[in-house]
């Protein structure tokens, strides 16, 4: 085995440490939440604006709504969410328009 055969197997030997890092996806999770005032959609933008792997939130008052895109998990997202204390459940269909 030469050199170049020494540093191959060495750096397959780092590479394969056993672990697999997961890929994670691009997402976009989308809640129902229950909000009054601007204030209200404040607390719930800084809360999901901290999710790990968040890129942007979007928060509409008027539909009661807030989206999170980025590498982030949906149990995630809706944990930080539910933090605030308002009534929060997943939107299911994130891509309708709903008139109210």
């Amino acid at each position: 085995m030469g050199v170049s055969g020494t540093l191959e197997y060495l750096s397959d030997l780092l590479a394969g440490s056993g672990k697999k890092k997961k890929k994670k996806q691009l997402n976009t999770v989308a809640v129902k939440i229950r909000m009054d005032c601007e204030g209200c959609a404040r607390k719930v933008k800084k809360a999901l604006s901290g999710v790990k792997g968040a890129k942007s939130v979007d928060v509409d008052l008027k539909q009661q709504k807030a989206t999170v895109y980025g590498y982030v998990d949906a149990k995630k997202v809706l944990k930080a969410a539910q933090a605030t204390g308002k009534k929060v459940e997943l939107d299911e269909n994130p891509n309708a328009c709903s008139v109210m």
